[in-house]
């Protein structure tokens, strides 16, 4: 579980080191669908290298529900390595 927005770098996906990749940074977030208890959300984000440089970007769909009380990822789907 994220603890909150702020924690959460956008990309929750294995990384290779020969990527070079440092960091994650979410591009967007639209809700496309909601209830009470579940929202359907596109996200991009990227990775960059070191020196800034973005060397990729992906588009996922993730649907978060919430479960006694507590909201969490149910499932996403990504082309993302």
């Amino acid at each position: 579980m994220i603890p909150s927005a702020a924690e959460w770098t956008g990309d929750p996906t294995p990384i290779s080191a020969a990527e070079g990749w440092d960091h994650s940074g979410l591009d967007s977030t639209q809700f496309v669908q909601s209830s009470a208890g579940k929202v359907h959300a596109l996200v991009v984000f990227s990775r960059y290298r070191a020196d800034g440089t973005r060397y990729a970007t992906y588009h996922t769909l993730w649907i978060v529900t919430r479960i006694d009380r507590h909201w969490g990822v149910q499932c996403r789907s990504s082309f993302a390595p």
